[in-house]
């Protein structure tokens, strides 16, 4: 077996400053938003709505994973009511 120098012995390694790591929350909103805790679900409509959002948290936590999610998002898209002329909803790639 070859000779491998530790990642402490590599010069690339050594020179890379550490960035901290961001805590600040995903998102921010300038518009308030009830909390999905204290909404009333008075009817099926904010009953499926309140359950897609958990869903979306759940998300963010990693709950999911890729064929998962895709096929929560294709749920999901059934349920999301388009305007006239409007162009099907894309999901966003990074």
């Amino acid at each position: 077996m070859e000779n491998v120098p530790s990642v402490d012995a590599c010069p690339i390694a050594s020179s890379v400053p550490s960035v901290p790591i961001d805590t600040t929350p995903l998102e921010t909103s300038t518009t308030t938003q009830p909390s999905i805790m204290t909404v009333d679900i008075k009817d099926e409509n904010v009953a499926l709505n309140i359950m897609v959002s958990f869903l979306n948290i759940a998300q963010k936590r990693g709950a999911f994973n890729l064929e998962e999610s895709a096929r929560i998002w294709q749920c999901v898209q059934k349920f999301i009511i388009q305007a006239p002329n409007a162009s099907p909803v894309e999901p966003v790639q990074s």
